[in-house]
């Protein structure tokens, strides 16, 4: 009896146990998959949240008929962007960076230009599912990233609020270098010559019975080159007599003196006056007639004239490669969880080489 007491109160007691439910998945042991935590944390960036709703809201549009594995890529890489977003926002926000609103007012309007006026850009607001001043905010954001990123990089100055971290301005030796480097391509133009013609082949003199020849050809050839001479135009005769000219009218473009084109073509491409009609040029398959409508002559570009594109493009390509190591900076400094965009964020931010 004692026995048969003690293993019901036994019973009880463990009947009478609140019941733990199974622990919560932690989403830093879980493969990352779009599909979990629904109204979970997708992302942290120092200490603000991004959630998988708000990355299911930017994609859903674009995700519709994507399998699987291309949906999964899709949200990877809008998280990563909006990691990277909220990272420059943040940074904006800790220098109070302010824009002129006109700025931002002058961007919609060539916005509104570019769909056509006032109804497009209403089309458009409805089809991207937002708002005109949700679109003004995001324009915002994306000017004060830019402007902080540039003033960092050393390509905009903000008055004495910060100190630029890169030395983008060429020196006159460096600007030197880069011109006697490149003198030969970049800086010195070969002589070229815009050439037309046309052939008058053996086989558009034959007929059904008799071969064609080139006594056949050249009376041909003669009187297109009259009828040239006498105003005709080039491109129209060379539709009728040439098939091979059928689309092009005759047009062969601008050629050097190393070109691949014919020589018997080249060499009154370069020796007839401009605009001059040939007279027929006998070949293999017929007879050629060839016009030049103008000519480049060969030229080197002094370095007085050309130092001051060299130090634009120097400085361009400088300010740009500064952006990038800008960017992967700040995405060094902040916490971003999972750690994993963080590493792929910095790889991606890798400033590209820089050109010779």
């Amino acid at each position: 009896m004692k026995t048969l007491i003690a293993v019901t109160l036994l019973v009880t007691g463990l009947c009478a146990q609140p019941v733990q439910p199974p622990p919560a998945p932690n989403p830093a042991t879980q493969k990352a998959r779009p599909d979990l935590f629904e109204s979970g944390v997708a992302a942290m960036v120092n200490r603000e949240v991004i959630t998988v709703a708000e990355v299911r809201d930017v994609i859903r549009g674009k995700a519709a008929g994507l399998k699987p594995p291309q949906r999964e890529q899709l949200y990877q890489d809008h998280l990563s962007r909006m990691i990277l977003d909220r990272v420059m926002d943040q940074a904006t926000e800790r220098l109070q960076l302010t824009l002129n609103p006109s700025h931002i007012l002058a961007h919609i309007e060539q916005t509104k230009e570019n769909l056509g006026g006032e109804e497009g850009y209403r089309k458009w607001l409805i089809e991207r599912g937002t708002t005109a001043q949700d679109y003004q905010t995001d324009i915002t954001k994306q000017s004060q990233r830019h402007l902080y990123v540039r003033a960092f990089a050393g390509g905009q100055s903000i008055g004495d609020r910060l100190r630029p971290e890169h030395s983008v301005e060429p020196t006159a030796r460096e600007i030197r270098q880069y011109y006697e480097r490149h003198l030969e391509g970049e800086f010195s133009a070969v002589a070229k010559a815009e050439i037309w013609y046309m052939a008058v082949t053996l086989a558009s003199v034959a007929s059904r019975v008799e071969p064609g020849t080139k006594e056949k050809a050249l009376p041909r050839a003669k009187q297109i080159v009259a009828e040239l001479r006498t105003g005709a135009d080039f491109a129209t005769l060379a539709k009728r007599y040439d098939v091979l000219s059928s689309d092009t009218g005759g047009y062969a473009g601008w050629h050097d003196a190393k070109s691949t084109l014919n020589p018997l073509i080249l060499e009154p491409g370069f020796n007839a006056k401009i605009d001059e009609i040939s007279d027929p040029i006998e070949f293999r398959r017929g007879y050629l007639i060839v016009k030049v409508s103008a000519r480049k002559e060969a030229r080197t570009v002094p370095f007085s004239e050309a130092q001051t594109g060299i130090r634009k493009q120097i400085k361009d390509e400088r300010v740009q490669r500064a952006m990038s190591a800008v960017r992967q900076r700040i995405v060094r400094e902040a916490y971003i969880w999972p750690a994993a965009f963080k590493r792929r964020l910095i790889l991606a931010l890798r400033p590209p080489p820089a050109a010779r």
